[in-house]
């Protein structure tokens, strides 16, 4: 997938498929409380539908992964 032709090379994304094993949560999320039901419509609509919009993570830092 290319990047859009106004995105400068250095900012281009990658399209990558990753297990969700190697998806860490991040520990600043200001959203501790997720609705049940609210987390079932959006099953319910991923079964239905797919993902619309690709997931969006960044590689963790050093720091991050406790080196």
């Amino acid at each position: 997938m290319a990047p859009p032709a106004s995105m400068p090379v250095s900012r281009a994304k990658k399209l990558l498929f990753l297990p969700i094993a190697d998806v860490l949560a991040d520990p600043e999320q200001p959203r501790k409380y997720f609705d049940p039901d609210a987390l079932n419509e959006l099953k319910t609509s991923l079964e239905q539908h797919g993902i619309i919009q690709p997931v969006l993570v960044r590689p963790c830092t050093e720091v991050e992964m406790g080196a």
